[in-house]
């Protein structure tokens, strides 16, 4: 529910009411760990729909084509397969002698997974500027500015929200007030290992050698955790053209690609983002060098999830690397983005990603009183621990490795076959793909304990080919068995947003 005023002048006949939808929903499976939980959307999506994987079960999807979406008749304990009337109100509220624009709805009090924020702001178009942003989220204090009453007698009670800011009498344009509904939920923890042995010689390929001791991701980033960090800093999500790429932080494959993982909702200035099923714990795809950058930059910042829902210097422009000149589509060459000193969180860089995939510090075959080459290197060939070629992984319905057990698996050479889009075909017949992180088990990880290191997707690095070109490293599931090991490196360009193109965060050590 949303109130507009044309002008200052408190007049109902310029008063506009419009439902408008913005959620996010990052991984509300997750949430059944979560012993608090008494009611999920997806629970609730169980109970009135037969397949909750249908379009019609969908969060923004209205069924009964009684203008009330599904998320909203979940948040006011509708049946989304009758036609209702929705229980919102607005207008204009007198209080202590004047007039305010206000919302009324019913709050339900027993869903974990579901937020309620009134929102304030000027001009209609400017929903997200960041210049005033008066918020108020339900959990705050009685006595928060703005919440006028509750009445506890209704079944969910009723709350009553008022602008608090500027009385209509004041002369002073409040533009509109707007009921936000959003699904969270759970934060998505990324793992570490650390990746020690400081000082460590170079290999025979001229890479490998880290002074210092720092942590690597045990696994790529997945549609889950990336999922996260669109419904965060991307309710807005275009910068223009860059060197003649389009740079945005969600590519549209992501969503029409069976092996992507992402759908987008909404429109620009309330797009959120939800994880598609089976997808939640695959890697996302599609990413480019430069949302790689500023992924790390938001995990640097502390994860922030800036009411406006922006990309800015405190979210995702600066942190780890500086991408300030970047804003609105400008362009700055790569090869001047560098790691920041203080760093938290960061692209490894090659050589950082090279010694976590393939040193072993005390391999047997290697004589640390003879120089390294190689024939005689702490260094493996592949980073399964091997120097034999991996076999290339099968995988079982849902996505997980099938052969892990046997040993020197990794996901390459198109051998993935599964159906990931649920739709009975399996995409992978022809052309393979990714994989669930880590479910290969202890043959496909390094010394170090990462997973999926050689294979599934390939991930950028520090490195630089040129001015322009950055490097990834490790194969993909669609790489062949001459494209893979520690003597293949390849790449794009930063803005290039690619099929197997992934990410995996480096650390420092706490």
């Amino acid at each position: 529910m949303s109130v507009f005023l044309a002008h200052s002048n408190p007049s109902p006949k310029m008063i506009r009411f419009f439902s408008r939808i913005a959620f996010s929903l990052v991984c509300l499976g997750g949430l059944a760990s979560l012993q608090a939980v008494t009611y999920t959307y997806d629970s609730w999506a169980a109970v009135h729909f037969v397949d909750v994987l249908d379009a019609e079960a969908a969060p923004g999807a209205d069924p009964d084509t009684d203008g009330i979406a599904n998320l909203r008749e979940y948040a006011f304990d509708l049946d989304p397969n009758k036609a209702d009337v929705s229980p919102e109100e607005g207008g204009i509220l007198e209080f202590e002698g004047s007039h305010y624009l206000f919302v009324r709805f019913p709050r339900r009090t027993d869903a974990l997974d579901l937020r309620f924020e009134v929102r304030v702001k000027d001009r209609v178009y400017e929903l997200c500027d960041g210049t005033k942003p008066y918020d108020w989220v339900m959990g705050s204090s009685a006595n928060q500015p703005g919440l006028v009453s509750t009445d506890t007698s209704t079944n969910p009670p009723t709350v009553t929200i008022r602008d608090y800011e500027a009385p209509l009498e004041s002369n002073v344009s409040r533009g509109f007030l707007q009921l936000f509904l959003v699904l969270d939920g759970v934060e998505h923890q990324i793992d570490f290992v650390t990746v020690g042995d400081p000082d460590n010689p170079t290999d025979s390929t001229g890479y490998g050698a880290v002074s210092t001791e720092f942590e690597m991701g045990e696994c790529e980033i997945t549609n889950d955790q990336y999922a996260e960090f669109l419904n965060a800093v991307a309710s807005e999500d275009d910068w223009g053209l860059v060197d003649g790429f389009v740079e945005n932080l969600f590519f549209s494959s992501m969503e029409s690609s069976s092996r992507g993982g992402i759908r987008r909702h909404g429109e620009p200035g309330s797009y959120s983002y939800s994880v598609k099923p089976l997808m939640g714990d695959k890697p996302v795809i599609y990413v480019s060098f430069l949302s790689a950058c500023r992924y790390c930059n938001w995990l640097h910042n502390g994860k922030p999830r800036p009411r406006c829902r922006r990309m800015v210097a405190s979210t995702t422009e600066d942190g780890a690397y500086d991408l300030t000149s970047l804003a609105g589509g400008g362009w700055t060459a790569p090869s001047q983005i560098v790691r920041k000193p203080g760093a938290t969180y960061f692209l490894p860089s090659e050589d950082e990603w090279y010694k976590g995939a393939y040193y072993e510090p005390m391999r047997s075959s290697y004589d640390p009183m003879e120089p390294i080459s190689p024939s005689n290197t702490p260094y493996w060939t592949y980073g399964t621990r091997s120097d034999d070629l991996p076999v290339p992984a099968l995988a079982k319905v849902n996505g997980d490795v099938a052969n892990g057990s046997q040993g020197n698996v990794t996901n390459y050479l198109r051998g993935a076959e599964w159906d990931s889009n649920q739709d009975g075909n399996v995409e992978g017949a022809e052309s393979g793909n990714v994989t669930t992180v880590a479910s290969g088990g202890p043959s496909n990880e390094s010394y170090y304990g990462i997973s999926d290191i050689e294979g599934n997707v390939a991930e950028w690095t520090e490195g630089k080919r040129s001015t322009w070109d950055r490097i990834q490293r490790g194969t993909s599931w669609n790489y062949s068995n001459t494209q893979i090991g520690k003597m293949w490196r390849y790449s794009q360009h930063p803005v290039q947003e690619v099929e197997n193109s992934g990410i995996r965060v480096a650390r420092r050590l706490p």
